[in-house]
This record gives C-alpha cells, structure tokens and sequence, in this order.
C-alpha cells in the first residue's frame, strides 16, 4: 500500500481526543468514558454507533463476540476485574482494543501474558496506534490493551476516514487467515472479526472443561496463537508505515546500534532518555544510546535492537513503583541476553507428572542431554493417528504448517500413536442428520473425529494438541454425541430454588431449574402409552390409573434426597 492521502488534518488534541475521534471513526462499539462525548454520526463505514457508558467490560464483550469492531476507554485506577475479563476475551478469541488512561507514575495493573500491549507516549503516537491495535486484534483474534499517557495537547495528524478504512477494512468483509491454525479453523478465508452469534453457524459457547482439557486449551493457544503474535504485531506496524509514512517498531530506539553504553529504560522515560544520550554524546565525547518498548506484551526483536558489538556497560532503568509482569518479563529479557545467562531452561506439564517425565528434564539439562530451552514434558504435540484416518489427515496438516511441532516435547515416548483402530461401524445418527455447513469449527463431523469418538472410547489421553482445543466452542448437537444410556433413564429432579416461575418450561427451562426435560409425570406416562400402543403393546388398563401413578410418583419425588436419583420404574 502506498500513501496516496494529500489531505493532512493537523489538531492540537490531547491523548483523549485523539483516541476518541479515531475510535468514532472506525468502530461500531464503544464503551466507558468514550460514550460521553458521541457526535450521533455515523462512523466512516456509515454504521451506528453502539455504546454504553459501564465502566466494566462486559457490554464491550457482548458486542465483539456478535462481530463488531469495539473499544473500550478505561482510567487504569478504575480497572478492577480488568485481568479476569480480558482472560475471558482471549479464551473466546473476542478482537476488542482497551484503551488504558494511565496517569504520571501509575502502575500498569496486573494483565494476562498472552494479551498484547501497546504503549503510546505522545499525542501522535496515541492516534496511530489506536488504529495498529484493531489491526493486531483482528489479526491475532485477541483483545488488544493500549496504554496511553498524557503529555498535554499537541499538533497530532489524525487518521484520515480514507485511511482507517483502507487499513481496518469492513468487519463484515473476509480475508484470508493469516496463520494456519487459523485456516485450519476457520478454511482459506474467515469473517474479518468472527461473528460467534452467528444463528446459520450455531455452536456452544461457554461449556465446563475437565482439568486435563483446560491443560490442552492452554497449550494450543500458547503454541497456535500467542506464538504467532510477534509475526502479526510487525504485520500490523509494517501496513500502518506504507499508508501513512509513520514507522514504528517494537522498541523506541536512540544510537543503540553503535552505542557502548546503553540505557534500557521504560516508555515513559524514553524522551529524557534519548535527550540524556544526546547530550552525553556531545560533551563526553561516549558513544551512548537508549532503549525502550513500545510493545510491552510480548517483548520481541530485542536482540535486533541491541548495539552489533557488545558495549562496554548496559544499565536497566524502573520506576520503584513498577511490580507487574510486564517488568519482571523485561528484566529478565536484559539479564539473559546480555549477562551471557544461557544456561536456563523453561518447561512446561499437565496437572499429572511422573518420575519417568521427571528423569527426562533432569537429562535435558546434562551436558549430554538434548538441552532444550523450552519444551513440554506430558503433552504432545505430534503423533500418529493411526486407528483413525481422518484424525490422522488432521495430523499430517498440523505436521506441514508447523513441521518444528515434534521437537517440543520433551522425549519422542511423549509422541501419541494410535494402535487400535477407533472406527465406528457407522457415522452417530447426529452426524448424519445434521449436514456440515459452514467454517471447519462448526462442522459436527470433525468434532465428532477429534474429540468425541476419543470420549466415547474412554481413550482421551491419547489427544494431541492442536488448533481446535484453543477454541472454547462446540458445534451444535455435539450433546448427542454422547453416549449415556444411564443417565438417559433418570428422572430429572426439579431444582425449585433456580425456578423463576417464567412459564417457559413446556418448551425449555432457561434456568436450568429442570434439567434436560420439562414434562410432569402424568404426561409423562401417558406419552409412554402412547408409544406402546403405536409398538402393538395397548395399556389401555392403565388409564384409569395414570393420575394415581403419577401422584404417588410426585410424593416420591419429593421424599427423595438429591443424590437419591432413581429411574422412573423404580419409583413406579
């Protein structure tokens, strides 16, 4: 792309104002401090703007889980439960930008290491990133938090609506995936920000996962996803310097290539920084320079920064103050690449790990041993489906996009091979009702190839991590896959505490006060006979005895303790 605006719009705006007028001009959602001053125009792809004035961000999760493009502006003392939301945003793959108002000094609040963090220290730079970060969203499926200080009005060149809708694109629109676990998602091409309300694609949203599973959706969001960050962040800022002339990177930098003496401090700081080293330069006749992340979260293409030959002295400079993550991950990114600290290892397990597993990280580390620095130890990455040759279709796509996938656990015993052949006789009638349509996520097939036939076998240990288990939805009448023909026979037990007397439950009962069916006994029986009768077998002589039945039943029913659950026959 080639910057092809003439039109330059110059205002002295504050870091606020700048945000704003972006954010009105490019999203459909807004939310916190933003819904104050709403024009009631429409943004620069002629939509409404949605807005609530919360200053959580709950209403910012609704409207980017049904596809638009949402933004949040929230004063950093006032973020509480901002960690547990966004967590919640990245696990859904939600695409919002928060914008953080931070103040002189302030502490950045505790955030989620797989989230992603700008940082902007001007009016100019608060403009333009405000945009970067919906592209790195949109990208990478995640929230996105823009950190923002206040250095007063300054002559800012806004975005211009040309712009933010060459660079953003329509939500509606497609694009192609730009990883391949999400092509392997979502096919070729995917909705620019998924719509997961989307009633032609159903799926559930929301399940409770077993621990183990909880391990594998961490592992693949942290090999498909997170790992994937650093490429889309310089994708994002490499677009933005081709449109509008303005580069940027992921460190502030000042004469670091050549410096001898260097500062590594924090963003904030870097002005000063800069200004110091000019200054030392001049009248110390030293070769000094300055370091400082733009890009907080993850903090990469640090050693490309750093001076081509080593200097003769390096100081790490923090705010007293600062005790978050995003620090620690600092300092020791400082410490281990310029203290020569290589020997350190990094490992990670299930909740479940043996001596054997144990043993392995020990040889890992001799000096005969493999002396992989990151690895996994109990979770695979790689096998060999072998029983199942559609799983195994799934593995060889997951071996030719990421052919490095093997070599992450820590021992090849750790690798999966399917021996016994897993194969139904027949596809579960809900597979065969229900025709596949839409992105690979939603199609009952596959997940009835990749996980179910696995549960239904007892044999879920031998699951491999892959881009799926990284999205927490199921698709629509995955329910019936399930075989429980126990649990089936059971009467459900009427929870009268969760009963809000709404009167839907001849249909569903939304508060799950009635689990599963919503039927009395009376009627109950009578569809029994019913269906008898349709088989040959009349029970016509228990008509006269169905409200009596039923009655008793009731009286049971409600005698009986929760975990005193019995079939119908049996209180019969």
């Amino acid at each position: 792309m080639k910057n092809t605006i003439s039109e330059r719009n110059r205002t002295p705006l504050d870091s606020r104002q700048a945000v704003e007028r972006v954010a009105m001009l490019a999203c459909e959602g807004l939310a916190g401090a933003f819904a104050d001053r709403l024009t009631g125009k429409p943004n620069a792809f002629g939509r409404k703007l949605w807005h609530s004035a919360g200053s959580d961000l709950a209403y910012a999760i609704g409207l980017a889980a049904t596809g638009l493009r949402v933004a949040a502006w929230l004063p950093a003392d006032e973020a509480d439960g901002l960690f547990s939301s966004l967590s919640e945003a990245y696990r859904r793959q939600l695409p919002l930008v928060v914008h953080l108002s931070m103040k002189p000094g302030q502490t950045l609040p505790l955030l989620p290491d797989q989230v992603p963090v700008l940082q902007s220290i001007s009016t100019q730079e608060a403009a333009d990133q405000g945009a970067i970060a919906h592209r790195i969203a949109e990208l990478a499926l995640s929230p996105v938090v823009h950190c923002l200080s206040d250095p007063g009005p300054e002559s800012v060149e806004l975005p211009s609506e040309v712009q933010l809708v060459s660079y953003l694109g329509d939500p509606d629109l497609p694009i192609e995936a730009p990883t391949p676990a999400q092509e392997m998602l979502f096919g070729r091409h995917r909705r620019r920000i998924p719509n997961w309300f989307n009633p032609d694609l159903p799926a559930r949203s929301g399940e409770q996962r077993a621990p183990r599973d909880l391990v594998l959706q961490s592992a693949a969001s942290d090999r498909f996803r997170a790992h994937h960050l650093p490429e889309l962040i310089d994708r994002a800022y490499e677009e933005w310097s081709q449109l509008s002339g303005r580069t940027y990177a992921p460190w502030r930098s000042y004469a670091s290539q050549d410096a001898q003496y260097l500062l590594i401090c924090e963003g904030a700081q870097f002005a000063s920084g800069q200004q110091a080293a000019e200054q030392v330069r001049q009248a110390e006749n030293a070769k000094a320079g300055c370091l400082a992340p733009r890009v907080l979260q993850p903090l990469h293409k640090f050693d490309q920064a750093l001076p081509a030959k080593s200097g003769k002295a390096v100081t790490f400079l923090e705010t007293i103050s600062q005790t978050t993550g995003s620090d620690r991950r600092l300092e020791a990114l400082v410490q281990n690449t310029l203290l020569a600290q290589t020997d350190w290892f990094r490992g990670f397990t299930g909740p479940e790990v043996t001596a054997e597993q144990l043993q392995a990280v020990f040889r890992n580390m001799l000096p005969k041993g493999d002396r992989k620095k990151t690895f996994y130890t109990g979770l695979a990455f790689a096998g060999s489906g072998a029983g199942l040759p559609k799983y195994e279709v799934l593995l060889q796509q997951l071996r030719r996009a990421y052919p490095d996938l093997a070599g992450l656990s820590l021992s090849e015993a750790e690798t999966r091979t399917i021996e016994t052949p897993v194969r139904p006789v027949e596809w579960p009638l809900a597979v065969r009702r229900y025709r596949d349509q839409g992105p690979p996520y939603s199609q009952l097939s596959g997940f009835n190839d990749r996980a179910a036939l696995f549960y239904r076998h007892e044999r879920q240990a031998e699951l491999v991590i892959e881009p799926f288990q990284s999205l927490p939805l199921t698709p629509a009448a995955s329910a019936a896959l399930v075989q429980s023909p126990d649990q089936r026979r059971q009467l459900p037990r009427f929870h009268a505490g969760d009963c809000t007397a709404c009167g839907l439950c001849t249909t569903i009962c939304p508060e799950m006060a009635l689990p599963s069916l919503a039927l009395n006994l009376e009627a109950l029986l009578k569809g029994a006979m019913e269906i008898s009768a349709r088989r040959g077998q009349p029970a016509s002589s228990l008509t006269p005895l169905v409200k009596n039945l039923a009655t008793l039943a009731n009286r049971a029913a409600e005698r009986a303790s929760a975990e005193d659950v019995k079939t119908l026959a049996e209180r019969l």
